[in-house]
């Protein structure tokens, strides 16, 4: 089976080149565009990614739009919420299993965690089947 995108409608995700963009520069790039900055922080990244609000309809003329200025923009493309829900649920298994640094503690202490991870993976394997992952 193939990955399947799920593209949030209306929205496309910016990257631009200079590490030090802030929310403010982002802000106007996107007004000289006509593109309203989204509220929403990006949290998949160190990278200074930004979501931009867009028509429905009208995603790819936006990322042509933003990919016109190459000298401030890395890459723009479809914000894929899929991704961004499977990198969530990896990210909690990974603080799961990182929190656990005591292994030697006792068999008690890593019988919970596993019950832990256990839980979280079954929930995540859940949903996965139901399609929302």
């Amino acid at each position: 089976m193939t990955y399947t995108p799920d593209y949030a409608k209306g929205q496309v995700l910016v990257l631009f080149i200079n590490p030090g963009t802030d929310r403010g520069f982002a802000e106007k790039f996107g007004k000289g565009l006509g593109y309203e900055l989204s509220k929403e922080e990006y949290a998949h990244s160190n990278a200074p990614h930004f979501i931009y609000l867009t028509p429905e309809g009208e995603e790819q003329a936006a990322i042509d739009n933003f990919l016109n200025y190459a000298a401030f923009v890395e890459s723009a493309e479809l914000r894929d919420i899929k991704l961004e829900k499977r990198w969530e649920s990896m990210g909690r298994l990974e603080e799961l299993i990182g929190d656990y640094t005591e292994a030697a503690e006792s068999d008690e202490n890593y019988g919970k965690l596993l019950e832990e991870i256990h839980s979280s993976s079954e929930k995540l394997f859940s949903e996965f089947n139901s399609g929302a992952g």
